[in-house]
């Protein structure tokens, strides 16, 4: 069990979040809280948790990784929730692979993938960011059709199969 402090973040999905204001704790306005506490620090603050925002690269670098892992997770939320519901047993996840194991040769910094694991076999793939949103794309198209009840998604043929 686990109990929600003062100012706690909830996110439910990828798109729900909510702070928690316990009203016999200090009295803060609205507005000053939603100053505060942004989409944009949640997350952050989520990409923090999971150890996502330190790498060892040049102050630009960075800048640009934290912005990619920021794009990237509401994403991955997403295509999880997707892959649940239409039992595809894939779990997709945000992780760093050093330079260096992905390159071949010592190089210092890291690589930002997206490691998508099939549950079942336990067979592994990594993408780079491109390539995971462009399949996150024809994801959410397929689910659409799934949706309107145009598609049936144990019907797909593995070229079509993201």
């Amino acid at each position: 069990i686990a109990y929600l402090q003062h100012r706690d973040r909830i996110l439910f999905g990828a798109n729900h979040l909510y702070v928690f204001l316990n009203p016999l704790v200090e009295q803060e306005s609205v507005s000053d809280i939603s100053k505060i506490i942004t989409w944009e620090y949640a997350q952050k603050d989520i990409a923090k948790a999971k150890g996502l925002l330190f790498v060892d690269n040049t102050m630009i670098e960075q800048e640009d990784f934290e912005q990619k892992v920021l794009n990237l997770l509401p994403l991955i939320s997403e295509a999880n929730l997707i892959s649940e519901e239409l039992n595809k047993y894939r779990l997709f996840e945000i992780i760093l692979m050093p330079l260096s194991s992905w390159e071949g040769i010592p190089v210092p910094g890291s690589k930002l993938l997206v490691r998508m694991k099939n549950i079942v076999t336990n067979n592994v793939w990594f993408w780079d960011d491109v390539k995971f949103l462009n399949r996150i794309y024809i994801i959410k198209d397929h689910y659409e059709k799934f949706l309107d009840g145009k598609e049936d998604i144990l019907y797909i043929s593995k070229e079509d199969d993201p």
